[in-house]
């Protein structure tokens, strides 16, 4: 049994580093979980990302007309907002890429449609029954986007770019620059870019929150690449780890075709980010084995930004998303088992 590409995409959804990087689970260090909400409470039951900074927990959840909501877990008090109906049928059915680089403003790709939509966390999002003021960025057209993070200045992205892995888009002239390469697979040697951008398609990208660098995570496979941005607007590679390859099956005759085995091995259900650490949640596990919770993650990752990796934690929860709350400077995550429960990671 193998599975389609963009089944997962829809639905799911120089400095090199070439040596594959295993993760011995043997030396992780258990690491315990503290349960602080439970979602259905919010009446929050399916979720995509996560966003939190002190009470505001900030998740995709959709409903008939908006695609996300924001709680105050203390108060319970909570707000819908990304609207799914625009006029003329303009609409955004689904939105993925949930994204947060300074806690003043959330945003998500709307990425048939290829428009990055943003609107305040405060106060909009914290007055029960306002309607929040969104910003719609339309994106490079001719692109397929896939994920996209912003700051004040500029977005980054990826998707199924044929002139390199990143997009760079400058919000102060709305040029568009496009920037290194996608990873190589050793047994399809002779790839072209642009069946290598549907290979590594399905994606978590993160932004430091001084906007001088980002890290991106395959959710596909073991691939992660951390990546500088300069003050001139250009992306440079620090470092890429491959802790394993994707199984797949490609052809690129008579037409493109990228289908995951059963075997192939899940890599990172979700990236959080601080100032000084890049925390990295990893699966590891196949289809055939797990299921449909192979894609759950039972390993933390601490990395720097250099990629150097400091710390491996085994937890004792498998969770779906993870975010860095820099109010509290804390860790929390979704759990995938239970229902969804907010969680505090005790790192």
């Amino acid at each position: 049994m193998k599975n389609n590409l963009f089944l997962h995409l829809i639905f799911s959804s120089l400095l090199w580093s070439c040596s594959m990087d295993n993760i011995d689970l043997s030396k992780n260090n258990k690491i315990t979980t503290s349960q602080i909400s439970d979602l259905s409470v919010h009446d929050i039951y399916r979720t995509r990302g996560l966003v939190k900074f002190g009470n505001t927990l900030i998740t995709i959840s959709p409903t008939n007309n908006y695609n996300a909501i924001s709680v105050d877990i203390q108060t319970t008090q909570k707000n819908r907002f990304f609207r799914r109906r625009f006029t003329g049928g303009n609409n955004m059915f689904q939105v993925m890429s949930l994204n947060s680089h300074d806690g003043q403003s959330v945003t998500a790709l709307d990425f048939k449609g290829g428009r990055l939509i943003e609107t305040a966390i405060t106060p909009t999002l914290s007055r029960v029954g306002s309607t929040p003021t969104e910003t719609i960025i339309s994106l490079p057209i001719g692109q397929q986007h896939l994920v996209a993070a912003k700051t004040t200045t500029f977005v980054i992205a990826t998707g199924l770019y044929s002139a390199g892995r990143y997009l760079y888009y400058s919000l102060t002239d709305n040029s568009a620059r496009y920037f290194l390469s996608y990873p190589d697979h050793s047994e399809y040697p002779e790839l072209q870019e642009t069946t290598k951008a549907m290979l590594y398609a399905s994606n978590i990208l993160r932004i430091r929150p001084d906007a001088s660098a980002f890290v991106c995570a395959d959710m596909y496979s073991g691939i992660i690449d951390f990546c500088k941005i300069t003050s001139l607007g250009t992306i440079e590679r620090t470092k890429m780890l491959r802790l394993h390859l994707p199984e797949a099956d490609i052809t690129e005759t008579p037409s493109t075709s990228v289908e995951y085995y059963r075997s192939n091995r899940f890599g990172f259900p979700d990236i959080a980010v601080s100032q000084h650490h890049v925390y990295a949640l990893y699966s590891g596990h196949t289809y055939r084995d797990m299921g449909n919770s192979a894609l759950d993650g039972h390993t933390l990752l601490v990395y720097d930004w250099e990629g150097n990796l400091l710390k491996e934690y085994l937890l004792d929860t498998p969770l779906t998303n993870i975010c860095y709350d820099s109010n509290e400077d804390a860790l929390y995550g979704i759990t995938a088992e239970q229902g969804s429960l907010l969680i505090k990671i005790n790192i």
